[in-house]
Order: structure tokens, then sequence, then C-alpha cells
């Protein structure tokens, strides 16, 4: 298991097999099975009503947690998308910025920081960085109450990316 994200009595598990599962937590049982991704899952998120996945195949899902079908396929990555983070609309912060769309976050081998909102199918915006690949993140609300994104890059440094400007803070 590389991921997983718990929401209510559902979790969220994605691997190396490209699939994402939904597991009952009330029973232990599988509910259902996310299949598309033509590489390994990296990362999944519940966000309001969908679960949203990234892979080695360079692809965000969205997927329809009820029905278990694939609703939207966002590619605009270059290589593997590591990690992602999810801002929900429910969470009532940074509503002037995203609209009360829920936004996301992926970091990708491509050396990009991409934010999204995933709901319209829209990459919002990204930031490119230099020479570093980014590794591992954090998602966070600055004390203005925008989005922003902490990062942790291969050549060791950290990182915070804001949500508004894509620019380094």
């Amino acid at each position: 298991v590389y991921d997983l994200d718990v929401q209510a009595d559902l979790l969220v598990t994605v691997s190396h097999d490209q699939h994402c599962h939904l597991v009952d937590l009330k029973n232990g049982t599988i509910q259902g099975t996310f299949q598309g991704h033509s590489r390994p899952v990296m990362g999944a998120r519940f966000m309001d009503d969908v679960v949203v996945s990234v892979s080695g195949d360079s692809s965000m899902r969205i997927w329809d947690a009820a029905n278990q079908r694939q609703t939207r396929m966002l590619d605009n990555h270059r290589a593997r998308i590591n990690s992602i983070a999810i801002w929900s609309s429910s969470s009532g912060v940074g509503q002037q910025t995203t609209k009360s769309l829920s936004v996301c976050c992926t970091i990708s081998d491509d050396k990009t920081v991409r934010f999204w909102q995933p709901s319209i199918g829209r990459m919002v915006r990204f930031y490119q960085m230099k020479s570093a690949m980014p590794l591992c993140m954090a998602p966070a609300v600055n004390p203005s109450g925008e989005f922003e994104v902490t990062v942790g890059t291969s050549d060791g440094r950290i990182i915070t990316v804001d949500y508004k400007t894509a620019k380094l803070q």
C-alpha cells in the first residue's frame, strides 16, 4: 500500500497493482475497485463525494465513490505524479480563492507543483522547479486564509508555494 485516506466509514488504498480499493471500515470488506491507471497508483484522497487518484502513468483520475466509475481524467503532467493534497470546499477557508470548489495540489517528477480544480477538470496554475524534483508535500492554510503547500525537494530544500500566485513564499 503506497497511500491511504479515510472519510467517515470508508478507506481508500492505492498500490503497485494500478488500482484504488474502497474499503468499508465497519466490516473490513472491499466495497469497490477503481481500475484505469496503467502504472502504480501513488496517492488518493477523498474530495467531497469523489476519490481523486494520481499515478505513475502521469494522470490524475476522478472517481465517483458511489458507483466506482471514473468521471474525469487529467493528464497535464509529463512524468510520474508522486503525491496529492486536497483542500475541500467544505473546509470553509479560502472560499474567495476557489469560489467554493475544492482544490488539490499534485507534485511530479516533471519538476512541477500543480494546483487543480478537479471537479471542473481545470488545472489552475503551476510552479516549475528549476532543477530539483518535489518529493513530498504538506498542505496548509496561511494566516490570510489562503491555500499553500510546503514541498520537500530532491536537493534537500523546503519551499512553500502559494496557491493564488504559484510563486515561492
